[in-house]
């Protein structure tokens, strides 16, 4: 044996102990053909439990007839204008005595090193080496997988040219949102309304899981459910990935609905049912030390926080103008003078 050979012997075993893999693995590795991304939609649903899609590719796939030779014969043709490699070295001349050297795409062969004879080229890629196919697969969405999970078909993105192995496909997951669940990691909220007397008289409430399953939420007579609170239920959350029966927490965010209006006959009726109680809020005072001058004020309805304040906006900004030009009016002794006592 050769001192070349021995060498190179070493220098894979040498690779691989250094977590190289081998010269020839990293040959293989060179020949194989990019990777194929595509998103992966999928709803709530189907990500809790589990669903099987079909997906429509189109790939290249080399050539049975020419076994991606391009040829008839099987034979490969070098390309006469770049010798091969699919490279052309220009020379641009930039001024007396100056040029420049460009490499660029061989304009004869595309780029591919070889040309094939109109003679010889074979009638099924038409000298190509590949040939286009659609294939559609199954996929599997296991329980539990969520936004960005991956599932890679192997070998299956086809050849990006010939001689190569084909690539791998990966679907990107992409969570589609629900109307009623918002998903936290493998936990679950949705929103609930219910009404003033199911808040305060106890009541069943059935929530449609995304199985289909109906639970059946009990709020015992007495026990007050209050607006924007939430409730617990656990193990009824999203899956586990990869360990299905294990399950995160659903969490119900309770708003309840008041009635716009009521019958003033009733009225006394809740009062005796619902003793007034005057909360003390830092302002609050005595009925007893108000005189008889006090202004009494009719309250408006604010459907909209957020939009009030928005267009209120506008007011704000001409009441900073005014005392601004108020401010320009003032002897500035004056207003030094106001600001320290």
């Amino acid at each position: 044996m050769g001192s070349g050979g021995g060498a190179g012997g070493m220098a894979d075993i040498f690779d691989m102990f250094m977590g190289g893999g081998g010269g020839r693995g990293r040959r293989e590795r060179e020949k194989k053909s990019e990777d194929v991304v595509h998103k992966l939609s999928a709803s709530l649903v189907e990500l809790y439990s589990g669903a099987t899609k079909k997906l429509s590719l189109s790939r290249n796939l080399q050539c049975s007839g020419c076994k991606g030779a391009g040829t008839k014969s099987g034979k490969k043709y070098e390309c006469t204008t770049c010798k091969g490699t699919g490279v052309q070295v220009m020379i641009r001349p930039l001024g007396p005595g100056m040029v420049q050297q460009i490499q660029q795409r061989c304009s004869n062969c595309s780029g591919s090193g070889s040309m094939v004879p109109p003679s010889d080229v074979c009638g099924t890629c038409k000298g190509k080496g590949l040939v286009a196919e659609k294939k559609t697969f199954e996929v599997t969405i296991e329980p539990g997988m969520k936004q960005g999970s991956k599932i890679t078909l192997r070998g299956e993105a086809g050849c990006s040219e010939p001689g190569l192995q084909p690539g791998d496909v990966i679907l990107m997951v992409q969570q589609k949102d629900h109307d009623y669940f918002k998903r936290v990691n493998v936990d679950l909220i949705m929103e609930k309304k219910i009404t003033l007397t199911e808040a305060l008289c106890g009541s069943a409430v059935h929530i449609q899981h995304l199985d289909g399953r109906v639970l059946r939420i009990a709020n015992p007579p007495g026990e007050v459910i209050k607006p924007d609170t939430f409730k617990c239920i656990a193990d009824e959350g999203m899956p586990f990935h990869g360990r299905p029966f294990q399950k995160g927490n659903l969490y119900i965010h309770f708003q309840v609905v008041f009635p716009d209006r009521l019958d003033p006959k009733m009225v006394p009726a809740l009062q005796q049912a619902l003793p007034l109680q005057h909360l003390d809020n830092g302002l609050s005072m005595d009925v007893d030390d108000v005189d008889g001058t006090h202004e009494v004020h009719k309250l408006k309805s604010v459907p909209d926080i957020e939009s009030e304040l928005r267009s209120r906006q506008k007011l704000g900004r001409e009441a900073n103008a005014y005392d601004s030009d108020d401010d320009d009016d003032m002897p500035r002794g004056q207003r030094v003078q106001c600001a320290q006592s």
